[in-house]
């Protein structure tokens, strides 16, 4: 395939430099700083099998040498070329737009696996020069509650792809993800952010961007990574250290798209990854009711947990 023309939209996502044919909502807009892309992201004719010879495969992907292909039906179909480029063929009666949720979701997820980073489903705040990382099985919370510690001043990191590298000293870092939050209309309603409402993510689903207060924009070291959970028989707001073992556990099972993570062998560097977390930051389980009026009561407990733990918390 040919390299991309009329290249119009310009984002910085999960510490690259992106260049798309189609406007991507759900990313926090580039333009004008330097024409240079990482990865592009056209329209184009994508196969519905890879010819080359496979290294693995599953339900609805492919994997060659360079080469991965993502069918989405009725969505549409992704291939991914070399890590640096992204084709999306949109199915029968879809339109490129439809598959925008997509391209900056599971490919984008799947392209930064590829290319070998590290790739948490979760939302991330800043905190005292370092990351708060909420992970959680869908639903549990994640962007509402970081968009509600970004109405206390808390900088907002990432909403869906927590993206994990190392520097050159062989420390984690937090690359932001250059997005806008992705929320429920009735989350929005509660959290009073209606004035940030923006276009809805998906037809047919009340989700929709709203953009954050505030935002990082450079890569931080990693504080705390907690995971979600609700609680519907002790009304009491709960943070609890995980053990080492059960932090492997937690960071392998809160890796983005986990099962394609670890049919591409890399279980191994989310091993490493929770073995220095732990050492250097640690785990946490959240358990609390999923109420939003108890949001000021999590919010409450997660600053004096983050006062304890010897951060400069507040913003």
């Amino acid at each position: 395939m040919q390299s991309i023309l009329n290249q119009r939209h310009r984002y910085h996502a999960c510490g690259l430099r992106v260049v798309s044919d189609i406007a991507l909502p759900s990313l926090l807009d580039a333009m004008g700083e330097d024409d240079r892309a990482e990865i592009e992201i056209a329209h184009g004719s994508v196969p519905e099998k890879l010819e080359e010879p496979l290294l693995r495969s599953g339900p609805n992907w492919e994997l060659a040498p360079t080469r991965f292909l993502l069918r989405v039906p009725p969505v549409g179909r992704f291939l991914i070329e070399e890590g640096t480029r992204i084709y999306y063929q949109p199915a029968q009666g879809k339109s490129p737009e439809d598959l925008t949720a997509f391209l900056t979701g599971s490919v984008m997820g799947l392209l930064l696996h590829l290319r070998g980073a590290l790739v948490i489903h979760g939302s991330a705040v800043e905190v005292g020069g370092r990351a708060a990382i909420f992970c959680g099985i869908s639903g549990a919370g994640k962007s509402s509650l970081a968009a509600a510690l970004g109405r206390r001043g808390y900088p907002m990191v990432s909403d869906d792809l927590s993206t994990l590298a190392w520097d050159e000293h062989r420390n984690l870092r937090l690359w932001p993800d250059g997005r806008k939050h992705k929320l429920w209309a009735k989350a929005i309603t509660a959290l009073n952010l209606s004035d940030r409402q923006g276009d809805g993510v998906r037809q047919q689903i009340h989700k929709f961007h709203v953009e954050p207060a505030a935002v990082t924009t450079g890569p931080l070291p990693v504080g705390w990574i907690y995971e979600l959970g609700e609680d519907r028989r002790d009304p009491q707001v709960r943070i609890e250290r995980a053990s080492l073992p059960d932090a492997a556990v937690l960071m392998r099972r809160n890796a983005f798209r986990a099962k394609i993570m670890w049919e591409l062998d890399q279980k191994d560097g989310y091993f490493l990854a929770a073995a220095q977390i732990a050492r250097t930051s640690g785990f946490f389980h959240i358990k609390r009711p999923l109420d939003f009026t108890r949001m000021d009561e999590v919010l409450d407990k997660l600053v004096a947990h983050w006062d304890k733990t010897g951060a400069e918390a507040r913003p």
